[in-house]
């Protein structure tokens, strides 16, 4: 197979100590290695560590390798647990199965995050929803209820059983007559004026 065809990933690059040297898997290398380790993976499933001179020599400069990053970040092999480091050597699939695991636990605990502050920002905007709806039911049920308020004030006082102009009391003059001028209400009250009030302007007096 031609370099350009070879397909491979690079899971890792980790370091371990010196005394817990392993063997290079490399072809029949079979150098011990213990710095900079190069976990590869090939598309059977084979995961295979290298050394660094191997990695370099025959996939260092392939295409595929140029710019190519870990898959997962590697560490100093003494920070790991010792029965983790163990697996480098022994079991490198279980070793980066654990790395596996852990990456998609992380994505689970963002996914469940993202989803509780949409959950959040979904409740919030649904409470504010409510709150302008019932803000306008509430603005529309006073102004029906002031509507009906001065059309019943209207209908009660300005006409009678018939439909006819009744008998205002004049809140200028004191007569009470259907020639009336206007009824309205203020902040004083019912303000009513006949018609001869209003002819006579602002001298009109109450008797």
């Amino acid at each position: 197979m031609a370099d350009k065809d070879l397909i491979w990933n690079l899971l890792m690059v980790v370091s371990k100590p010196k005394s817990e040297r392993i063997e290079c898997r490399c072809k029949d290398c079979r150098h011990t290695i213990y710095r900079r380790i190069h976990i590869i993976e090939w598309p059977d499933g084979r995961i295979e560590p290298w050394g660094s001179g191997c990695y370099k020599r025959e996939l260092g400069h392939t295409l595929r390798a140029r710019g190519m990053k870990p898959r997962y970040p590697g560490s100093w092999g003494e920070a790991m647990p010792p029965e983790l480091r163990a697996l480098i050597g022994t079991r490198t699939d279980l070793f980066i199965e654990h790395f596996r695991k852990r990456e998609e636990d992380e994505r689970k605990a963002r996914e469940a995050m993202e989803a509780d502050r949409q959950r959040f920002l979904n409740e919030v905007e649904a409470r504010m929803q409510e709150r302008l709806e019932r803000a306008e039911r509430k603005k529309a049920e006073e102004s029906k209820r002031q509507a009906e308020s001065h059309t019943d004030d209207h209908s009660q006082s300005s006409f009678d059983a018939n439909g006819e102009p009744a008998n205002l009391l004049c809140e200028l003059c004191g007569t009470r007559t259907r020639e009336w001028w206007t009824t309205s209400v203020t902040s004083e009250g019912r303000k009513c004026k006949c018609n001869a009030c209003q002819q006579r302007g602002p001298t009109a007096v109450r008797e």
